[in-house]
Order: C-alpha cells, then sequence, then structure tokens
C-alpha cells in the first residue's frame, strides 16, 4: 500500500501545494474542519497522489512505501523458511504486489 514512508509525505505535500488544496499534514487546519470536510481532503489528496506517482519510475515507486524488508517478520511456504528476497516486487496503482519467487 502507497504512501507509508517519509518520502511519501514529502510526495503528498507536493501533491497539496500542486492542487493548491488545504494541508492535510497540518493540524491547525484539519481542527477547523468538520469530519465530512476531512474525509473529502483526505480522499481528494490520496486520489490526486495515486494519479500523480503514475509518472514515477519504479525506484521512486518503491519508496512511496515500506519494502518486505522491513515489514517481513517470519515466512513458511510449503514447510520451507522464506525470506524477503525470495519475493518479486511489482506495482499497482492501489497495491505493492509480491510474489514469492522459490
Amino acid at each position: 500500500m502507497p504512501f507509508q514512508t517519509e518520502y511519501a509525505v514529502e510526495f503528498l505535500t507536493n501533491v497539496i501545494k500542486e492542487k493548491n488544496v488545504s494541508n492535510i499534514f497540518d493540524s491547525n487546519v484539519m481542527s477547523q474542519l468538520n469530519f465530512s470536510e476531512k474525509s473529502h481532503l483526505i480522499d481528494f489528496v490520496y486520489n490526486q497522489g495515486l494519479v500523480e506517482m503514475n509518472s514515477l519510475n519504479e525506484s521512486m515507486k518503491k519508496m512511496l512505501g515500506h519494502g518486505l524488508e522491513d515489514i517481513l517478520i517470519d515466512c513458511m511456504f510449503n514447510q520451507e523458511k522464506c525470506y524477503a528476497n525470495d519475493f518479486e516486487w511489482s506495482f499497482h496503482r492501489l497495491l505493492i504486489h509480491l510474489r514469492l519467487t522459490k
């Protein structure tokens, strides 16, 4: 899933500036909005981020989310231990796909 890293915050901040909308990372701004306004704003920024990230190269897209080595705690497949490097990374605009290559 995208938008989980510090780079992703910078990326979305640039999207916010380009689209000239309220900053979802500014607590003072967000505290002035009701729930519906917050929800609409967050959805807008998220969806614009999805559109904008399609123009990024693969290494930049990878920087929007955590690598499997950061989040994989334990893995077993067909009774064999597996590791982060046993998976292949691929990109989809809504998900990061990992396919076991063993």
